[in-house]
């Protein structure tokens, strides 16, 4: 809904990743919950919140090459009005984001394009919710993002150390307990590991399948949760340093993918965690969540 965010990210503030959720390809089958009792608390003063979704069609491009190039925001002609130069190659506006009215779109042929026509698209998200607040204990959400916050990045191929780290960290400005964790990776990425005081914590570990759609393409079809809500929760202290670290492979032959130059563009690191703080944080959002217009969703 157009309007203020209800929700600003305490982790990664001032990045413009105050998503309260990610609903992504890679964590459709790993959705975001929180254990009996617990939940995010929306105010009732006419803010909203928001969700990262992203859907890009595969069919009908030429190759696994042509797929990979297409989902991992490689730049071309007609991909979106936040594309439209060489400069915005592996950035998300060459993959579709901020076209919500307009038109981005990867080379498909046009004989095979003819063939495919228009698809219409309904996703439909599940989300159990209660007006009973006095049964609610809130929770609140903040996305680490390595490096340095960003939304994505770009790795180059690399034979000689094909094992590639990235990682961030920052201190924590509260207590708080850690109920649910879940990472987001994209093809090539190996695992993400949240951290505390340099001490291992958890780590949420990709599943790749074959795609189903005639592309010939693996995709990560889910991640695991780094703390499930049956897990213990992970306790931080105000002053802990909490980092997040993700490892991707940047080698010639990913034997995870069907093809891999070892190039990846537009990859992601990033951990959503659900916790409980010590006391109630500012969660005003700036009314600008970093990936678009927000639209009225049904």
């Amino acid at each position: 809904s157009k309007g203020k965010l209800a929700h600003a990210n305490p982790l990664c503030a001032g990045a413009k990743l105050d998503q309260l959720l990610d609903v992504t390809d890679e964590s459709r089958a790993a959705p975001f919950t929180t254990p009996h009792g617990y939940g995010y608390v929306v105010p009732d003063d006419g803010r909203a919140f928001s969700a990262a979704l992203n859907l890009i069609r595969t069919e009908g491009l030429s190759s696994a090459r042509a797929v990979k190039e297409c989902v991992e925001c490689y730049y071309a002609p007609g991909k979106g009005p936040n594309c439209t130069s060489p400069a915005a190659n592996g950035t998300l506006g060459c993959c579709g984001d901020g076209a919500i009215n307009a038109s981005a779109k990867c080379d498909v042929e046009a004989d095979r394009a003819k063939a495919l026509g228009n698809l219409t698209v309904r996703l439909r998200y599940k989300v159990s919710y209660t007006r009973h607040l006095l049964r609610v204990t809130p929770l609140q959400t903040g996305l680490l993002s390595a490096p340095s916050c960003n939304p994505s990045f770009n790795l180059l191929r690399n034979d000689t150390h094909p094992y590639q780290r990235r990682n961030f960290s920052i201190n924590m400005d509260f207590d708080a307990s850690v109920k649910f964790a879940r990472a987001h990776l994209r093809p090539g990425g190996i695992n993400v590991s949240l951290l505390v005081n340099q001490r291992h914590a958890c780590t949420s570990r990709p599943s790749y399948a074959n795609a189903t759609n005639h592309s010939n393409t693996t995709f990560i079809s889910a991640m695991s949760p780094c703390i499930a809500v049956h897990d213990a929760p992970i306790s931080l202290r105000k002053g802990d340093q909490v980092e997040i670290e993700a490892w991707y492979y940047a080698g010639r032959h990913d034997l995870h993918l069907t093809y891999s130059d070892g190039t990846h563009l537009g990859a992601a690191a990033s951990l959503l965690l659900a916790f409980e703080p010590d006391a109630p944080i500012d969660d005003m959002g700036s009314g600008d969540d970093g990936f678009g217009s927000l639209e009225e969703v049904e």
